[in-house]
């Protein structure tokens, strides 16, 4: 796969259908011989004459138009990471003859869809961009059985044979998501379809109108010979991009009618987890100065201002929230490195008080006031999980560090752990 990398970050692919024969939905096959004759009888002095007849004859032309259409209700909900995600698109040649159809890839970046549910406007490109054709047509993509359809000089081929006129083929865009991706990212692709002959656009029809970087070709009707009419009427939504198949370039611009392609609109979104994780650092207490606090989980201070000089009490509070509308994080766990040359935990050393006066509550620059639970004991790590449920656990620095499971964090959710050191 190709890709262009101006405005809309493009990315382009092509494949090469072929039909294999058929009644289509457009009418009598093109190329079909229609001949209508017709009579005269006449007398002379009342007596039969040898009849004259004549015929006129005419070729069918062919009518041109090919529908795609997406066959996802909605958007498609991915995580970050996760591979082999797909769009699920179905092809139908829907012309008065068999056909060829190229089909091309527009990445649409966060573009809305009609009457999906979309997110955006945060925007991911999906990586290993493919497409698949849905061999046993069961509308999933068997990475083994279905077929993987491989660029070759600018385009896909597909086996002729694999289409029936009329009916219309499964193909899957497969892409992979980086782990980049954040909740509410989202990907929208257009995939766009012309008429062909063979690996050639038809670049314009006998009216006069072009696909997209074609040549006109308006010329009068000429009964004898079979002629190509874009007959592709289906309007389309504005986010339903075109594809320049003659430069072999992507479009954002909106398909139009009687251009010899069509095009559908689906998405992908990113559903995941929007955990955020902040650390703040309090002193306490110290052995000069006191208390910073009036009382326990009292948020008053007091008059004095505590620092950390050895021997001083620092608290530290972990925080980790999941986003407002974000899906589960499940098996959260805190792994808090600490500088244990540095610090030490509680009741290693005899200055310390027997107890110590904490706030309520601490503010986190981006989590906002977030409540401290009550610790029974200061050596005590106080673990608040994502479910409310308060646990105490023994701390010691060094151990070798702060490790942590808060459960499962669902939206909106807050966990944090709580402990105290000591200065060394």
């Amino acid at each position: 796969m190709m890709y262009f990398n101006g405005k809309g970050r493009l990315a382009m692919a092509f494949v090469f259908l072929f039909g294999t024969g058929g009644v289509l939905a457009a009418g009598t096959t093109a190329g079909t011989d229609v001949t209508n004759s017709v009579t005269l009888d006449y007398q002379v002095n009342s007596i039969d004459q040898t009849q004259l007849t004549t015929s006129v004859s005419f070729e069918v032309d062919r009518a041109l138009s090919v529908v795609v259409s997406t066959a996802d209700a909605d958007v498609v909900n991915v995580a970050p990471g996760e591979t082999n995600v797909l769009l699920s698109f179905d092809v139908t040649n829907t012309s008065n003859d068999d056909m060829d159809l190229l089909l091309g890839v527009v990445d649409q970046n966060a573009t809305a869809v009609a009457g999906f549910t979309n997110a955006g406007p945060g925007v991911f490109d999906g990586t290993s961009v493919k497409l698949v054709l849905d061999v046993n047509a069961n509308g999933v993509y068997d990475v083994v059985g279905d077929t993987d359809l491989v660029v070759a000089a600018n385009h896909y081929s597909l086996p002729s044979g694999d289409t029936v006129p009329d009916t219309p083929v499964r193909i899957f865009l497969v892409a992979d998501v980086p782990l980049t991706a954040v909740n509410a990212d989202q990907a929208t692709y257009s995939l766009v379809a012309a008429v062909a002959n063979g690996v050639n656009v038809i670049q314009g029809d006998t009216n006069g109108h072009i696909t997209l970087g074609g040549v006109a070709t308006d010329v009068v009707d000429d009964i004898t010979l079979v002629q190509d009419i874009f007959a592709d009427n289906v309007l389309t939504s504005a986010e339903d991009g075109s594809y320049n198949f003659v430069t072999s370039t992507a479009s954002a611009v909106q398909d139009i009618v009687s251009n010899g392609q069509h095009s559908d609109s689906a998405a992908f979104v990113v559903s995941s987890a929007a955990l955020t994780i902040e650390k703040v650092v309090q002193v306490i207490w110290d052995p000069i100065n006191g208390y910073h606090f009036a009382g326990d989980n009292d948020d008053t201070p007091s008059t004095n201002n505590p620092k950390a000089i050895p021997g001083s009490i620092l608290m530290y509070v972990v925080g980790v929230q999941n986003g407002a509308g974000a899906n589960a994080a499940t098996d959260v766990q805190i792994m808090d490195d600490l500088s244990e040359d540095l610090v030490e935990g509680i009741g290693t050393t005899t200055e310390i008080p027997a107890a110590i006066l904490k706030p309520d509550n601490v503010t986190f620059a981006g989590l906002g006031l977030i409540d401290v639970p009550n610790a029974a004991d200061a050596s005590q790590l106080t673990i608040r999980d994502c479910a409310g449920v308060v646990i105490t656990a023994p701390f010691i620095v060094g151990d070798p560090e702060v490790s942590r499971n808060i459960g499962t964090c669902t939206a909106g959710q807050t966990g944090i752990i709580v402990y105290f050191v000591t200065v060394k």
